[in-house]
């Protein structure tokens, strides 16, 4: 046999049998990647009388899910939404590393942020990791011309320009003051629909290995929303005068001046574009009617697990012994809130369900040095609903109820009861980011997932007339 037979029968098959091999791989991961953005539809599930959605089938269709009849058997609805967003000037170091220089851009980051927060529909969106040097144009342009208003923590301290942001729907809410933070925005607002009082509190609490100052973040945004549902709004500081002006001096040094930042009010030129003004709307209720007690909404990035006392704190309205390995506990650990209460976390039902309860960040990627790590941290804590007891209505006897028709139980007289939240990732998302791909990438544009809940509101009661 000579040699360009030889050449013909051994090389060159084995040659164009390694070419189709690479040309199917490349196949694959093109048609993975182009479909990785094409989520398939996936069916709504109910759990524990709240139903379960995929991004892809939010918001949610609680008509014929939820209800029998029509959206009005639920009375007046609320969705929030709670997203990190990463920062736009996020160093990649080893914190990110994975992640492909074309997705770390800023620009490309944003454009994907726009799509998901307009996907959220929500009435409240709390952001964190926001830029105020650049939040007009990186959301007040977007948002504010689909009708939202927005109220920041204080801008100062270590990290004056990356603070947390409540974004809410002028038709919906009615702005009726604020007690910003440090880290945290607080605003007391009321429910057009209901002339509800809502006092909400959206916060980025200290990460790490640091449970007493998260503690203490969590003790005194509760101690701030005491004091609002008991009719103080002032927006005092809980440093004193010296500490305050120490503080702003050292933060002018390093060139972090409240003035720096364009998007503080300012009284020489009036609160920026979209900035919330206590008391920008008006509303009147109904007359022969009482609006239902208030209700309190926490949500955020909270940087804690399941066990930390800051979650316990949120949760039982106070700390009843502090761990052994956190260190030395706080000063104040007897702190107990007041008319806030023991708040309800509200995905901790998904906890006992077989799926588990969904994780909302994630370090490191598959096939990278950095092995995949994932905490639930993100949180939206909610008053827990009050129902009336042995009737569904002061003119109608109670009826037999099905479980479908359990959340439509027209008796809810205080709390926010949640109907419905919407799963951060597709089934096929998570799949890609166990196997494929980490956080952020070409689909999303932060480390965290974004989570979402709609509530129902009680009804404002009627005035019996004599």
């Amino acid at each position: 046999m000579s040699r360009m037979q030889s050449v013909r029968k051994f090389i060159i098959p084995g040659f164009l049998a390694a070419a189709a091999a690479y040309f199917l791989h490349y196949l694959y991961t093109r048609i993975e990647n182009d479909d990785d953005v094409k989520d398939e539809k996936e069916d709504n599930k109910m759990m524990n009388g709240v139903l379960v959605c995929s991004p892809t089938n939010w918001p949610a269709n609680l008509v014929g899910d939820v209800l029998e009849s029509s959206p009005g058997d639920l009375g007046p609805l609320l969705t929030v939404a709670t997203y990190n967003t990463l920062r736009c000037n996020y160093r990649f170091s080893d914190h990110g590393a994975w992640v492909p220089d074309e997705y770390r851009s800023w620009e490309y980051r944003k454009a994907l942020l726009h799509q998901q927060l307009d996907s959220f529909k929500a009435d409240i969106l709390f952001l964190e990791e926001t830029e105020l040097r650049g939040l007009q144009k990186d959301f007040v342009s977007i948002l504010e011309p689909k009708g939202y208003n927005y109220v920041t923590a204080r801008p100062g301290g270590g990290h004056d320009h990356t603070k947390p942001v409540i974004f809410y729907r002028r038709d919906k809410l009615v702005l009726v003051g604020e007690k910003p933070k440090s880290r945290v925005a607080i605003a007391e607002f009321l429910v057009k629909e209901n002339g509800q009082r809502l006092i909400v509190a959206g916060c980025h609490l200290q990460g790490g290995h640091q449970a007493p100052t998260r503690y203490n973040q969590a003790r005194s945004l509760l101690k701030a929303m005491d004091s609002m549902l008991k009719g103080d709004r002032s927006a005092s500081s809980s440093r004193s005068p010296s500490r305050r002006n120490s503080a702003a001096r050292k933060s002018s040094r390093r060139g972090n001046s409240d003035a720096a930042v364009p998007n503080a009010p300012s009284d020489d030129t009036g609160p920026p574009k979209g900035r919330g003004v206590p008391g920008e709307g008006k509303y009147v209720l109904p007359e022969g009617t009482i609006p239902p007690p208030p209700a309190c909404l926490v949500c955020g990035d909270m940087n804690a697990f399941g066990d930390d006392p800051s979650y316990e704190l949120f949760t039982k309205g106070h700390v009843a012994k502090w761990p052994e390995n956190e260190g030395d506990p706080p000063s104040k650990l007897s702190f107990r809130t007041g008319p806030v209460g023991a708040l309800e976390d509200a995905f901790r039902f998904m906890d006992d369900s077989k799926e588990g309860r969904p994780f909302t960040y994630q370090r490191g990627s598959a096939g990278s040095k950095f092995r995949i790590i994932r905490f639930t941290i993100d949180y939206i804590f909610h008053t827990p609903p009050r129902f009336a007891e042995g009737k569904t209505s002061e003119e109608e006897p109670e009826k037999p109820r099905s479980a479908k028709a359990k959340s439509r139980d027209p008796a809810l007289e205080g709390g926010l009861q949640v109907v419905a939240v919407r799963k951060p990732l597709s089934e096929k998302r998570e799949r890609l980011l166990s196997t494929k791909v980490g956080l952020p990438n070409r689909w999303h544009p932060s480390d965290h997932l974004p989570l979402a809940a709609t509530f129902r509101l009680p009804r404002p009661r009627r005035v019996l007339q004599s």
